[in-house]
């Protein structure tokens, strides 16, 4: 399991320092993180209080669904090669599939994501693009 962090929130209110981390776990119960967590503050003898909890699980849009289809078409005609996978990842669509919002990933190629000298290729951006505008133009199409 491979599992990111990235600080998000600190605030400062009289005696009470509160920092929110963000762990990006593909993990679909979060008892076992929030387990580890407080293994973690008891053993280095903090003193602070932990609280965690659930994020929205993974992007899980069916295969048959409509934006999927027309996604996988659209790379067809762009001449770009894809496939349909479900993964962990950063997106906030995660948020929204479980309650039933379909919805597709597709970015820009870069590297050294979320981290020291993060970056994007330049050119990928006009992809990225082309990509969503031909995936518009497909729902579009059919209403």
């Amino acid at each position: 399991m491979k599992a990111e962090t990235a600080p998000n929130v600190y605030s400062f209110t009289g005696s009470k320092h509160v920092l929110e981390i963000d762990v990006r776990a593909p993990l679909k119960d979060h008892v076992k993180l929030e387990r580890v967590a407080r293994q973690l503050v008891e053993d280095l003898q903090l003193g602070v209080s932990i609280k965690v909890s659930g994020g929205g699980g993974y992007l899980n849009t069916p295969r048959t669904s409509k934006i999927v289809s027309r996604a996988v078409r659209t790379l067809k005609r762009l001449g770009l090669k894809g496939s349909v996978v479900e993964r962990a990842g950063a997106s906030d669509s995660r948020y929204f599939s479980p309650e039933g919002v379909k919805a597709i990933d597709f970015g820009p190629i870069g590297g050294n994501i979320h981290g020291p000298d993060e970056y994007v290729e330049i050119w990928s951006l006009e992809r990225a693009r082309a990509f969503y505008i031909g995936v518009l133009e497909e729902l579009l199409l059919e209403d």
